[in-house]
């Protein structure tokens, strides 16, 4: 039996032409979309936070305005 040859590599410097197989691209596809969801995912979080805060920081001044003797926490 004849020894199989294996394909030679490229030359340095040189980037190899690889084409995605179907899998692939289903593959990275999938990870899009899973990505996008975890991006949409934290913003949602970061506008929740930042409506919580808000409403936070109105409930201190609010708090600081009806006792002004009370001393502060930060």
């Amino acid at each position: 039996m004849a020894k199989r040859k294996r394909p030679t590599p490229p030359p340095i410097g040189v980037q190899p032409i690889i084409q995605p197989n179907a899998w692939d691209a289903k593959l990275y596809q999938t990870s899009d979309q899973v990505m996008n969801a975890i991006k949409q995912e934290r913003a949602q979080v970061r506008e929740k936070t930042a409506h919580l805060r808000e409403e936070r920081l109105k409930a201190e001044q609010a708090n600081v305005e009806e006792n002004p003797a009370a001393p502060r926490r930060e």
